[in-house]
């Protein structure tokens, strides 16, 4: 039966982007960049101490402590020289303390960066407990400056002046900084344990997951003509034979240049050199429908690019003069890659963790088999949930496709890395296998169940080839025997 004709509104009000909209967008990625480094927070905290010391030099001016409030009469106790003595020892302490505690961190970046891999340092430097101690530790410093210039003794036609509430925040100050060295002392030491390390990227790599891979749901294919989040190609088609979105002939597979026929896409490029670590899919999409565009995407968030490589192709070709600017300022492009949108880089230091772990220099499979553990945390995610998509619907048409990260790829990742490294780790084999059962068991989809399986014979193989004890292959083979046991009972549970 044909399908009853329905207008349609445009992008759905909630995914409208408007021009500030955009510029929220762009002062979001701002500050992620810049609240990544490490000099941010102490700058604040530095901010805060010069800002609280000008509003309590005032309140002493204005306040008299002995004859408006009795009961803090004992705060001015201390004369002048007293005072000052105070400040001066704690003006000195904490940037003593700050100096320590940030040789501690400099070393604990460079320990970490060796052992675990450098790509590991950014994370070490965005550690906002590290931050913060630093920045208290600082703004004591300059606090205590400030107010120390302001003290006066009594001498001829000068007035005394001790600022006593600014000096008694002042040991407050100092009191909690204390605190704070003996905090900062048990998070540094945990911070270089392994299980910390691989934890805080599994908690990165989860998040990220979980931005690209949503949740499974009823999909009702009649409403995807503006429906908000990327569709792959089946729910695509799907949409068309529905006669829901409009297919046009013209840029359906782009990507591929035998399918296009005489219709030829202008190229766009970046004109920058380094990794793209976002795109703005959505502001893509609502600018390609906007100016009635087709966009694909030649290249996706990790990737390098260099000046004149191509990253988009569009149509028609005749408009790209007058819309790259505005198309390139939803990429950003940076010198390092960070894991906000990249999948596979938050992955990937998981990976480098067990691979330097498996290194004859450190040689330490229990470290390797906690990183293959974390691993499967997001693997799992990924391969329960729908295939990822790679079309953006705007005014009933598709819009822009996109190069999506697939569980395919997040499923073979760590065994084709992990693998060569590990033939004689029985153990960490052990650990491989169970990942590929665990991911068996958790996938939605007969082909990624076969390719985990896959990977299982692959690890055997090598554990065969690598010319290993007899018994040890025959330990790998029980252990796989076993292993499936356990993942056909728990698919059995799981339909029950």
């Amino acid at each position: 039966m044909a399908h009853s004709q329905k207008s349609f509104s445009t992008t759905p009000p909630s995914q409208r982007r408007y021009p500030g909209q955009i510029i929220v967008r762009h002062l979001a990625h701002f500050f992620r960049q810049i609240a990544a480094t490490f000099w941010f927070v102490p700058a604040l905290c530095i901010l805060a101490g010069l800002l609280a010391s000008q509003v309590m030099l005032d309140i002493d001016r204005t306040i008299d402590i002995n004859g408006r409030i009795p009961i803090l009469g004992w705060v001015a106790d201390v004369g002048a020289d007293g005072a000052r003595s105070m400040l001066s020892a704690i003006g000195t302490a904490m940037l003593g303390v700050a100096a320590t505690a940030f040789s501690i961190t400099i070393s604990v970046i460079a320990t970490a960066s060796s052992n675990y891999g450098p790509r590991l340092v950014r994370n070490f430097m965005s550690d906002r407990g590290n931050q913060v101690v630093l920045g208290m530790l600082s703004t004591t410093f300059i606090y205590v400056l400030m107010v120390l210039r302001t003290i006066r003794s009594e001498q001829g036609e000068r007035e005394l002046f001790v600022p006593h509430l600014s000096v008694t925040l002042a040991i407050l100050l100092a009191l909690v900084d204390v605190g704070m060295l003996v905090w900062f002392i048990h998070h540094i030491a945990d911070s270089i344990q392994v299980n910390t390390i691989a934890q805080d990227v599994r908690v990165r790599w989860l998040a990220s997951i979980k931005r690209w891979f949503r949740p499974s749901r009823n999909d009702n294919y009649g409403d995807y003509a503006d429906y908000p989040y990327p569709i792959n190609a089946a729910q695509l088609q799907k949409a068309a034979e529905t006669q829901r979105v409009v297919v046009s002939d013209t840029p359906t597979h782009a990507m591929y240049p035998e399918q296009q026929g005489s219709i030829t896409p202008a190229l766009m490029t970046l004109n920058k050199v380094g990794y793209i670590i976002e795109i703005d899919l959505d502001a893509l999409a609502d600018f390609a429908a906007s100016h009635e565009l087709r966009l694909v995407l030649l290249k996706r968030v990790g990737d390098h690019v260099v000046e004149d490589e191509p990253v988009m192709q569009l149509w028609p070709s005749e408009k790209h003069d007058d819309i790259q600017q505005e198309l390139r300022r939803q990429f950003s492009v940076d010198d390092s890659r960070t894991t906000y949108q990249d999948l596979q880089f938050a992955q990937q230091q998981l990976v480098e963790l067990a691979v330097r772990a498996l290194s004859p220099g450190t040689n330490d499979p229990y470290t390797a088999i906690n990183a293959v553990n974390e691993l499967g945390a997001g693997i799992c995610v990924a391969v329960s949930r729908p295939h990822p998509g790679d079309v953006i619907i705007r005014n009933e048409q598709p819009r822009l496709w996109y190069l999506p990260v697939t569980q395919a790829e997040i499923l073979t990742m760590p065994f084709d890395h992990i693998r060569p490294f590990a033939p004689q780790s029985i153990i960490v084999m052990k650990a491989l296998i169970d990942l590929a059962r665990r991911a068996q068991a958790a996938s939605i989809y007969p082909e990624l169940a076969e390719l985990a399986e896959q990977k299982i014979q692959e690890l055997r193989a090598e554990v065969e080839q690598a010319g290993v004890n007899p018994c040890d292959l025959q330990a790998v083979d029980d252990y796989i025997e076993q292993t499936d046991t356990k993942t056909r009972l728990a698919w059995v549970n799981t339909d029950e």
